[in-house]
């Protein structure tokens, strides 16, 4: 039976001040990252953009009547046709920042949601959902179309695919408006429960358990709905919600604040520090030592906070070196061992083919030189009597960050767009022909071969280049289980995760996504019978071994948040003094991380 949203009088004030505080938040922590591409490309630019909007509401406050005919400024008003905001940038347009969005929306939005609600329905197999966020939900095995396809964490996915997922984030957040100003407290509690109606009885668990996802596509839907149905029994009903977007770690917070977030959850990796220093994640129960002997080493410290484990690692992601080995073949070039052999074999490189570029500079994308600060034998920071401090602004850092800004402005090995580059920008590079070799995600090979299959012959890996401290150290990236600490169904979810991290049923789904198994003995069965035991492939199993976690500080979403990772390269490339551009970084870095 439909909901009826007229007796669903009003959401209660704490949901609304929880709701608004977390959007609030979420939009400063927009405007203090210029250029930054955390949350996608197109997001960082809109953030840019509004970031030096006023209020028009504010303006209104102040602005004198004007007298007939009289323009702005008091200035004579010109005849002609009246703009209007017809074209998006023209002048006539009203500038609008992120509260006027919402308020804009507002009317037609509480309408939207009133019709959703309308809509509740059960279909054969499970009970259909529609989040709150705009995510696709399915119980026991239910499957509905797509709201949209938003990718996964920033660090399994590449730049093209987030971008893509950017007109999600709007959506997204018009489905929460809509929800909201539907006035129906009961169902934003349901859409978010974390376990339940049942609870404990008798020494048994029942009732709902959810588990949020990464939203991939339609097409994975259907192993975890197995998943769904193999445990939907004895009186437990498990609920799958695809939790996709930009704003996916947003809703994360929303929901621990008020207190409604899944019994299990799918989380970046770099997520779970933040996540357990808030009191909001259930300790596994395992030692730091034995998570080790399970999971690759970096994985298993992205579980680790304060020498408790929170989580359990599911997949990993790296980086490799990936070149055009046909025309390198016929030019007579070895792919480069260490990053001085990048500079020389792309040089080379342009030398034989002038109308390409030696080597793809992604400026725009700190993942993808940040870690060139171990290559060099640095730090980015480090912990001392329980206070973290920047060590970006020693030596090895700044040598780092100037060699690769030499790529660009010494060394003309990348056009001057690179910059801004991301990962996204470096596949379409490549794939048209304007590269000759780049430093790629597992991921990012992946996306390059779906979308250009004929090049799978043309394309060679290496390892990463090894840089003066004689390591080719590259960051981990991925995705982790976690169990929140408002489940009443732990035992249950211990269960479901468990059976998820059964090595041949993990390999079973990570081979489809291009990822590679975070657990090493489904990672020894991916690498020696699976999709990465070809040759093209093997390198980024490989490459695990050397490849470290960010400083396990609940702080450093906020660091990346700043945007100065980023900027500081391109301070450098636009001609600041490196030491200078280094030493506010690490002011910056130090404010942020505090004594996290």
């Amino acid at each position: 039976m439909g909901h009826r949203p007229e007796r669903c009088a009003e959401v209660p004030a704490r949901h609304r001040r929880l709701r608004g505080e977390a959007l609030l938040q979420h939009h400063r922590r927009v405007r203090r990252a210029p250029g930054h591409p955390v949350g996608g490309a197109g997001r960082a630019q809109r953030g840019v953009q509004l970031a030096g909007r006023r209020d028009p509401r504010l303006r209104l406050r102040h602005r004198r009547r004007r007298g007939p005919g009289e323009g702005a400024g008091g200035k004579e008003r010109r005849p002609g046709r009246r703009r209007t905001g017809q074209h998006r940038g023209h002048r006539g347009q009203r500038r609008i920042g992120p509260l006027d969005r919402r308020r804009r929306h507002r009317g037609l939005l509480a309408q939207e949601g009133r019709q959703h609600l309308e809509r509740g329905r059960r279909r054969p197999g499970g009970r259909v959902r529609r989040g709150r966020h705009g995510q696709r939900s399915l119980a026991a095995g239910g499957v509905t179309r797509p709201v949209h396809r938003p990718p996964a964490h920033e660090h399994v996915t590449s730049t093209h695919h987030r971008q893509r997922g950017s007109t999600a984030v709007s959506k997204s957040h018009r489905r929460t408006t809509a929800l909201v100003a539907a006035g129906c407290s009961a169902v934003v509690l349901a859409a978010f429960g974390s376990s339940g109606d049942g609870g404990t009885a008798g020494g048994t668990e029942s009732g709902t358990l959810e588990i949020w996802l990464s939203d991939w596509g339609p097409e994975y839907e259907p192993y975890w709905a197995q998943i769904a149905d193999e445990f939907s029994t004895d009186g437990v009903e498990v609920e799958l919600r695809f939790v996709g977007g930009n704003d996916a770690h947003q809703q994360y917070v929303t929901a621990i604040s008020s207190q409604t977030a899944p019994c299990i959850g799918l989380v970046g990796n770099t997520w779970v520090p933040e996540f357990a220093s808030l009191g909001a994640l259930r300790p596994t129960g395992q030692s730091p030592d034995d998570v080790k002997e399970q999971y690759v080493s970096a994985a298993a410290d992205s579980v680790t906070y304060e020498d408790e484990v929170y989580g359990y690692p599911w997949n990993a992601a790296v980086r490799a070196l990936v070149y055009r080995a046909d025309l390198f073949e016929q030019a007579g070039l070895e792919p480069p061992a260490t990053w001085d052999d990048v500079v020389d074999v792309g040089l080379a490189f342009q030398d034989a083919y002038p109308d390409m570029y030696g080597f793809g500079v992604a400026g725009g994308g700190q993942w993808y030189y940040l870690p060139n600060v171990w290559a060099w034998g640095g730090e980015i920071a480090t912990q001392d009597d329980g206070t973290w401090a920047s060590r970006m602004n020693e030596p090895e850092a700044v040598d780092a960050y100037s060699f690769y800004a030499g790529l660009l402005t010494e060394h003309g090995l990348s056009p001057e767009g690179a910059m801004n580059w991301n990962g996204g920008d470096l596949v379409n590079a490549f794939s048209q022909n304007e590269i000759g070799m780049f430093v790629a995600g597992n991921w990012d090979l992946k996306s390059l071969l779906l979308q250009n299959p004929e090049m799978e012959s043309k394309v060679a890996t290496a390892p990463m280049p090894s840089g003066p401290a004689g390591n080719n150290a590259t960051f981990l990236g991925g995705s982790d289980f976690v169990i929140f600490e408002g489940c009443e169904l732990p035992e249950k979810s211990e269960e479901i995760i468990d059976y998820i991290l059964d090595p041949e049923r993990l390999v079973e789904i990570t081979s489809q996504l291009g990822f590679m198994p975070a657990k090493l003995d489904a990672l020894e069965l991916e690498s020696t019978t699976g999709s990465y035991s070809s040759e093209l492939w093997n390198v980024f199993p490989a490459q695990l071994e050397t490849a470290r976690f960010v400083p396990t500080t609940p702080a450093w979403g906020g660091v990346e948040a700043t945007g100065e990772l980023v900027n500081a390269l391109h301070a450098i490339i636009g001609g600041s003094a490196p030491r200078d551009v280094m030493d506010d970084l690490a002011q910056t870095m130090d404010d942020t991380l505090g004594d996290g």
